[in-house]
């Protein structure tokens, strides 16, 4: 299909193309813009016949106007039309599915921002999706007081027609996005105002700041919060770029929309935490490790197969719709009870070689899922070839296949979590047999009083220097430089996975990103993948006229132990032995990076020249990379 030619008239747009394919084609790969008449022209000349009026999704990034080479907007409508567009391909896309899901409330809209104040006016008025006024709303807008854009989200405390108490609908919802804060490091780069529309003019808005814990004495009516981003208005409005970075913000930002709405009727009080115990893994439980240490007990199913389903818990390359689903045994104890409840779980496990037992991680929020979700998730495994990559890991392990292939969906998954809600401790912690005596795998425990301090995200835990509590020694009642179990241990689990299998999830991000990437990057960067750079296969490399880029990609780990393995290759790759392959080094994980993550590749780059970076997967895409890519410093000559 060839686009001859655009015009905008009003709410129709006609489409004049050479008739190289039909129109039903072409209806389906374009992107909603409004009421759409297609006319087909022979032989590239004026159009010929009108087909029927359809309403169909466009894909261009910016629309033009027939004599000109506008790009840039100053209508809310024209701009909302513009992020629908740019959302395309990206997890927003599923909004309305994903929060009819959730809510249970089918509801379908063509357009993101749904509702809108004055959207004709130039450079004025708003928008926000429809049913916001109780959530957390997605929200556009002019700012009324300077010659502002903003993009992002927020809680607009104001009665309404059908709104008669915001305070009390909105007060949970707002305790509930206090304690998740913490949870979403990727957010606290963003900025936070809040507007109180009972005062004059020239006091409403506080000054604008980082991304905080909302007050209590703000939620009250009249107060309108919001956090983002707004950039100030240039002559020709509203351009390209600054849709893309408002489309990034906002997906940035759907996790934690869609979890306060998945919690929306939860108290906000915080989680009840219990332990659980899972099998023994000396792969960060990302990938089956065998039988070794694996319970000696004959009735487990690990010791009749080798492995355990909660093998994969940590992989988090594997998500759908922003949840991990896994695997805990304890969890199918008065499941029907526990479904769509979430509890706060702390893990441990076993050796059962030298019975020593770890704790292995923290999920700050799990739930139990119903049978039917647990087909619908393991049909969606299936679809994707992650169950035959899981196949193909036990198999390389010498185990039979069986167990993975012919299990019930609800052996394979019973809960899921955020993947900002895991946090795994590198290495596992050693702690003795009397602070939890039993081995039971179907119990949920209570937390030792003295491991409290595991079940608080906020606390920094740094398990490489033995530096859990500030009783650690004598919890244990030694020292552990004299105990060689943990550091046996920890070196088992840092072992490399000696398998040789041919990773499928890896393959899968890289046809993947093959697709993504030409829309996601500046025009004429190329990227190519497993390209051939002298002796070595880079993941994925891009290049442009005066940049090279490699990149390394990791579907499995924290990004912390992501970073930790990439980092060596890719200079390795890079300037082995004295050569320079490339400019900018980029690693891509599963999870978004903490703020320590973030401070350490800094250093890297400040303290000693390293131009290395780090972004995460999701949905099919490296998210931000295009705006990333914009903003690395021009490279010399």
């Amino acid at each position: 299909m060839i686009a001859s030619e655009w015009l905008r008239s009003a709410e129709i747009v006609h489409l004049l193309i050479s008739r190289q394919r039909s129109g039903d084609q072409v209806l389906r790969r374009a992107a909603r813009a409004g009421s759409i008449r297609l006319m087909a022209s022979a032989g590239g000349g004026r159009a010929s016949q009108p087909l029927p009026s359809y309403t169909f999704w466009v894909s261009l990034s910016a629309h033009r106007v027939r004599g000109t080479n506008r790009t840039h907007m100053e209508t809310i409508k024209e701009i909302a039309v513009a992020i629908d567009r740019a959302r395309v391909g990206t997890p927003l896309a599923n909004f309305y599915a994903d929060r009819a899901e959730i809510r249970g409330v089918s509801v379908s809209r063509d357009n993101l921002f749904f509702e809108r104040k004055d959207d004709d006016a130039p450079r004025s008025g708003y928008a926000y999706h429809w049913g916001g006024r109780s959530e957390l709303q997605l929200n556009i807008g002019f700012e009324k007081d300077r010659p502002y854009f903003r993009y992002g989200a927020a809680f607009s405390i104001e009665k309404g027609p059908y709104f008669e108490d915001p305070v009390g609908v909105l007060s949970p919802v707002i305790a509930r996005f206090n304690a998740l804060l913490p949870q979403y490091p990727e957010l606290h780069g963003l900025q936070m105002w809040f507007v109180d529309k009972r005062e004059p003019e020239e006091r409403r808005r506080t000054q604008v700041g980082a991304v905080q814990a909302i007050p209590g004495s703000l939620i009250r009516q009249g107060i309108f919060i919001f956090f983002g981003e707004s950039v100030p208005l240039g002559p020709d409005g509203v351009g390209p770029d600054v849709i893309r970075r408002a489309v990034a913000v906002l997906n940035l930002i759907y996790p934690l929309y869609l979890e306060l709405l998945d919690e929306s009727g939860q108290s906000a009080q915080p989680l009840e935490y219990r332990v659980a115990r899972i099998c023994w893994n000396t792969n960060l439980w990302t990938r089956p490790s065998g039988p070794e240490g694996k319970s000696r007990n004959k009735k487990s199913f690990e010791h009749n197969h080798g492995f355990g389903h909660e093998e994969w818990l940590f992989d988090l390359g594997m998500t759908l719709n922003g949840y991990k689903h896994g695997f805990i045994q304890p969890m199918n104890a008065n499941h029907d009870v526990n479904v769509g409840k979430r509890r706060g779980l702390l893990l441990y496990t076993i050796d059962g070689a030298t019975k020593q037992r770890y704790w292995a991680g923290a999920i700050d929020g799990v739930q139990a899922i119903t049978a039917e979700d647990a087909r619908v998730v393991a049909r969606q495994f299936k679809r994707r070839e992650w169950l035959k990559n899981m196949e193909r890991q036990v198999a390389a392990l010498g185990l039979a296949t069986e167990p993975v292939t012919d299990t019930g969906s609800t052996e394979l998954f019973n809960i899921r979590f955020r993947p900002s809600a895991l946090r795994v401790f590198e290495p596992p912690i050693p702690f003795p047999t009397d602070d939890v005596p039993s081995d039971y795998y179907n119990t949920l425990q209570q937390v030792p009083a003295q491991w409290l301090n595991l079940t608080d995200p906020t606390l920094p835990i740094d398990s490489d220097a033995g530096d859990i509590a500030s009783n650690r020694d004598d919890v244990y009642g030694h020292d552990d430089e004299n105990d060689d179990s943990r550091e046996v241990a920890t070196q088992a689990i840092r072992g490399a996975y000696a398998g040789g299998l041919v990773d499928l999830l890896q393959a899968q991000w890289q046809k993947e990103l093959m697709k993504t990437l030409r829309d996601d990057l500046p025009a004429g960067v190329l990227a190519k993948r497993e390209a051939q750079v002298g002796r070595y296969r880079v993941d994925v490399r891009l290049r442009a006229p005066d940049r090279t880029v490699f990149i390394e990609l990791k579907p499995r780990g924290t990004a912390r132990s992501v970073i930790r393995e990439a980092l060596a290759q890719l200079l390795d790759y890079a300037y082995w032995p004295t050569a320079s392959r490339c400019d900018t080094l980029l690693i891509v994980g599963p999870t978004p990076p903490g703020q320590e993550d973030q401070e350490y590749l800094a250093t890297l780059r400040s303290r000693f020249g390293m131009p290395v970076h780090y972004l995460h997967y999701l949905d099919g895409r490296i998210v931000g990379i295009g705006d990333w890519y914009r903003a690395l410093p021009a490279t010399a000559g």
